[in-house]
């Protein structure tokens, strides 16, 4: 499965998913699939981050991912395209990326590629060793990282 660079997370599939669903469920509409809510905190070494992503990828490889941007205070919460909060009802492989964030001469440099302040191995939804079930209504699911 192939990451996109530069502190991305989606594979290129999950991309292309999305956008289908976007065109499918258009501005303002109704979820097309069922969602559950979910959210939670990351936490690396016990200390919640205070950026980064979140994506759930569906463990059989085809479906909608729901991808969250993680808060100063290591909160998450996540959506579908077309910004529909929650995630599609089933079993997710997840990953988490968290990058240094570039300074104003190097987010300016074309060849700057952030550090990342987690191990890498967490934004591979494949090598992560993340996993969670979705179920109707409300999901908490603390996403502990050492």
């Amino acid at each position: 499965m192939n990451i996109i660079t530069c502190c991305g997370l989606l594979p290129v599939k999950a991309v292309i998913g999305g956008l289908a669903l976007s065109l499918i469920a258009g501005c303002g509409s109704k979820a097309p699939i069922p969602l559950g809510q979910v959210s939670g905190t990351v936490t690396y070494n016990g200390k919640p981050l205070d950026h980064g992503n979140v994506v759930f990828m569906p463990e059989k490889g085809h479906g909608v991912p729901a991808t969250a941007t993680i808060g100063n205070d290591g909160s998450y919460q996540m959506s579908i395209s077309g910004g529909h909060q929650g995630a599609p009802l089933g079993k997710f492989l997840v990953g988490v990326k968290c990058c240094e964030k570039p300074n104003d001469k190097q987010a300016r440099d074309m060849n700057f590629r952030p550090k990342s302040l987690i191990p890498e191995k967490y934004a591979n939804v494949s090598k992560s060793g993340l996993h969670f079930e979705v179920k109707p209504g409300s999901n908490q699911f603390p996403i502990a990282l050492e």
